[in-house]
């Protein structure tokens, strides 16, 4: 999951991928909510026999969850190298 934050106009400015991000990742924790509201066996990850609604909700949470890591991993990435290119700039001599 991104961090939480408020993007402000400087924040895309720098990154504008930044607002889609944002978006699919409230998408993604939206849909996961609303996947585990509406089926109780999901919460039953040792049930051995899943029916196939079942077993697709499982997948497509896996996906999602997986998709959520790597909008975390590129935001923390981004964050670094944006601190490391401040760092850069407040080095220079002018």
């Amino acid at each position: 999951m991104m961090p939480d934050l408020l993007l402000t106009p400087d924040d895309l400015d720098e990154a504008p991928e930044l607002a889609s991000l944002a978006v699919l990742d409230v998408a993604i924790q939206t849909t996961r909510a609303a996947l585990l509201s509406i089926n109780a066996d999901i919460r039953n990850p040792r049930d051995p026999h899943p029916d196939h609604d079942t077993g697709i909700i499982r997948t497509l949470l896996i996906l999602a969850d997986a998709l959520a890591d790597q909008i975390a991993v590129y935001c923390e990435d981004l964050e670094r190298r944006q601190m490391r290119e401040r760092r850069n700039l407040a080095n220079r001599d002018f």
